[in-house]
């Protein structure tokens, strides 16, 4: 049987837009720190429900997304929904941040 927050964390991992993610990106959807979200992950990937094709990234079977993602409308209210959201925005512009300053500089070099 999963834990609540594995099943937790299975529902929020359906609001990522790729088919990878890596823990960081879990950990800010799910407001976990990120031992706790690199747990849930491994045991959501020794239930079944996530692979894991790259180590620390981890990917759905559409089916299993499309599950994840009713069960997120059904039991998840939207505050929460968009709440999680915003954390994972967050998350991506947080690590967009030194790629941009890499690629600005790596410009003024040529």
């Amino acid at each position: 049987m999963m834990s609540r927050p594995a099943a937790r964390m299975f529902r929020l991992l359906s609001l990522h837009p790729a088919t990878g993610i890596t823990v960081h990106a879990a950990a800010s959807l799910a407001a976990a720190p990120l031992d706790q979200a690199r747990e849930l992950l491994r045991e959501l990937a020794r239930s079944y429900l996530l692979a894991e094709p790259v180590p620390g990234r981890y990917a759905f079977h559409e089916l299993l997304r499309a599950y994840a993602a009713g069960q997120c409308q059904a039991l998840g209210s939207e505050d929460c929904r968009r709440a999680a959201q915003t954390r994972l925005l967050g998350c991506f512009l947080a690590d967009g941040g030194p790629a941009q300053g890499r690629l600005a500089s790596a410009g003024q070099h040529r």
